[in-house]
């Protein structure tokens, strides 16, 4: 029978050696990208239910448009590449809305056309009222941030241009 409790190392242990881990050794990465957080923990427990490498650390993401999403990992090593890939793609689709919102608001230079629907979503969040304007920012919310961040910041379009051009 395989254990529930590993090391970080991923050696099977006690439960009693897994509590006293615990309260001590989680945090494995945590980064904030935009309005999301990406956090990577050492779980311990083996979250795997089946066959297979145990599954003892996790990265999940709080907020923005992919808020809770969660992945796991079998060893510390995939846990911290997991994270990086996390965060290089939250940055990847912070840089692309902001190209969005800057085309929206007429900057060719630095913005990038959007398609059709996300065209219509930044025209429509534009001449929403403030309570049309706030569900559509809890559905979309990195839209609303940027489109917020035009027309409420006096420097809100050069704070999208330096977004924008982290992958230009």
């Amino acid at each position: 029978m395989s254990s529930e409790y590993y090391d970080r190392a991923g050696q099977p242990i006690s439960r009693d050696e897994w509590v006293e881990t615990f309260d001590t050794d989680k945090m494995v990465a945590k980064t904030t990208v935009g309005n999301s957080d990406v956090s990577t923990v050492y779980l311990g427990l083996n979250h795997s239910w089946g066959d297979g490498p145990p599954l003892i650390f996790e990265s999940m993401i709080f907020g923005g448009a992919r808020d809770q999403d969660q992945y796991r990992y079998s060893t510390e090593e995939q846990a911290l590449a997991g994270h990086q890939k996390l965060v290089d793609e939250l940055e990847a689709e912070r840089s692309a809305v902001a190209r969005h919102v800057l085309w929206h608001f007429g900057d060719r230079a630095h913005g990038q056309q959007p398609g059709h629907f996300l065209a219509a979503l930044m025209t429509a969040y534009g001449l929403a009222d403030s309570g049309n304007r706030e569900k559509l920012r809890a559905t979309f919310p990195d839209y609303g941030t940027a489109m917020d961040s035009v027309m409420n910041e006096p420097d809100g379009a050069q704070k999208l241009v330096e977004v924008a051009g982290v992958f230009l």
